[in-house]
This record gives structure tokens, sequence and C-alpha cells, in this order.
């Protein structure tokens, strides 16, 4: 277990009280406080002892390592969620309160799961977000946009908003150069693609700066972009999960403002 966590949890109290239950519940443990850096090294050692179960105690990023290092070995994985979002602990139902977490552990029975295989890196989640993470593209809001982003678990795949865009009151960042303070923030690539293991995600930059008909806001996507989105798919193997993001909705939702991405009919 590393030992420092982001959610101010003391180690040593962690590893007593997980002892404890494991102990409790008719398990033998044995627990270590290892410095972050000393990780790989140390899940090394630990699988090279063949046990049936390795519990680690961490974030998104250490669970991910351990599930790349434990994967194929025939050793179970069991997480402690001690990170800030914990996705893999929410998505297989773990308690997010430790001695929870335990005395779920300690009773559980162990199934297989899918890990992800992004290049070359294990991920056990996919972080997706389809815009909007400013409200008009604001210099302060780009920065505490992008650090909120750069805690999330990896991969990550961003795509931009409408209000992503400057505001008409910006004319000169608007018209000739919308994207411009998103890409300084978050990299040039506005439809970018994420190829792993048993997925394929495709992503569609629906937003625009401007264009010939009334609501701006709306999204609209051209003739080049299903063209693309069709080719991108087409090489996806057939055993694959295609994921498609786009920032606009393709149901419609009845509500002034927030009609579906055109043209829709194509695009379905």
């Amino acid at each position: 277990m590393p030992r420092g966590n982001q959610r101010g949890l003391d180690a040593a109290d962690v590893c007593r009280t997980v002892e404890r239950i494991f102990r409790e519940a008719g398990h033998e443990i044995s627990s270590f406080l290892i410095e972050p850096k000393q990780i790989e090294i140390e899940l090394k050692r630990a699988v090279a002892c063949a046990p049936d179960v390795i519990l680690i105690g961490g974030g998104d990023g250490t669970v991910s390592t351990a599930a790349r290092m434990i994967s194929g070995t025939g050793i179970a994985l069991g997480i402690l969620p001690m990170g800030t979002f914990n996705l893999a602990a929410r998505d297989l139902g773990i308690p997010l309160e430790i001695e929870a977490a335990a005395g779920f552990l300690a009773t559980a029975e162990t199934s297989s799961i899918d890990v992800l295989d992004v290049s070359g890196h294990a991920c056990l989640c996919i972080t997706i977000l389809s815009g909007d993470l400013t409200m008009r593209a604001r210099g302060g809001e780009l920065a505490a946009a992008r650090a909120f982003v750069a805690r999330l678990p990896r991969p990550c795949l961003v795509i931009p908003g409408n209000h992503d865009i400057p505001a008409i009151n910006q004319p000169f960042d608007r018209f000739l150069h919308p994207f411009r303070r998103y890409q300084a923030s978050f990299g040039p690539d506005l439809e970018p693609e994420l190829i792993a293991s048993g997925v394929h995600v495709v992503s569609m930059n629906s937003s625009r700066a401007f264009g010939f008909h009334a609501d701006w806001s709306e999204g609209r996507l051209s003739t080049h972009q299903l063209s693309r989105m069709l080719e991108q798919f087409q090489n996806t193997p057939d055993e694959h999960l295609r994921i498609l993001v786009l920032h606009h909705p393709l149901l419609e939702l009845q509500i002034k403002g927030r009609a579906v991405v055109k043209p829709l009919e194509k695009l379905m």
C-alpha cells in the first residue's frame, strides 16, 4: 500500500483495519507500506510469492499499474479505494469507506473482468468529457478546467462544447480562431480517437462558432465529418465495442435551446 494517498487516510491505520477484518474472516494476510515510486518493484515481489489475492490501496493510477502487472498470473486483485475518484472501485461495487471495503473484499467471490490495453498500459476505465468545460473559454476557466482534467484517470478523451468558444462580444477570437484558446489548453486535436483492446472511441466536434442558422449553439456536423467517422468505424474489428462521442444531444429533449445535432438522420 502506498504511504501517501489523496484522501488523507492514515496508511498504517488502514493496514491495521484491513488485517483485522481479513483475519476475522479466516484469511492469512501480510501488509506493507511502500513509497509510490516503489510500487512496481514491490508488486513484482508480491507476484513472485504467488498469493491467492493481492490487495492494493490507492487511486485509479495505482490500481491500473497493479492490474497490468497481475493480469494473466491467476492472482486475484482486490481494490482498497484511497484515491480521488476511485472509478474502478465504484464500477465494481466496492464501498468507498475503507472498513466497509475491507469487509466486502474479505467475503467476496472472485470474478473475471476485462482490462483495456491502451498503448501497452492496462486501464480499467476510460474517462470521456464531451465538452462545455468552461462557460466562455476565459483564461481562468480554462486553467481551472485543465487542472481538473489533469487529475482524472487515464486514458482521458476530451472534446470541446459550444461554451468552450469565446462569446460573441469577442468577435476576433470567435470568428477567426474559435478553438484557439481551447487547443492551447487541451491540445490541437478537436476530434481525438482512442483505440484499446476491445474498444474503439471516435469523437466528432459538433460545436460551431457561427453559421447560416439562427441558433449558433445548435450542433452541426459536416459531410466530411460523417464520412470520416464512417471510415474510422469501418476499420474497427467486429468484436470491438464502438463508442461515438459528440457534444450535442441525439435525443429530442423538448427543451428550448436543446435541439438535436444536425443532420441527425444521416448520422444515425
